[in-house]
């Protein structure tokens, strides 16, 4: 539990709980995550053999 759980409309609760720097934070991390994975297949795609994995296609679209 959190202080802005706990009062959800203070906003004074959430200027002082460290939450939202810390959810930021760990937005960057999955954000730098997810890039390097796709940086990652793009690099690693060798001949086109037709066949596509979820990533592909998610790419594609």
């Amino acid at each position: 539990m959190s202080l802005p759980d706990l009062f959800p409309s203070s906003r004074l609760a959430m200027l002082v709980s460290r939450m939202p720097g810390r959810m930021k934070r760990h937005r960057q991390e999955a954000v730098a995550f997810l890039d390097a994975l796709v940086r990652e297949h793009k690099e690693s795609r060798v001949a086109d053999d037709g066949k596509e994995d979820l990533l592909d296609v998610l790419l594609r679209i």
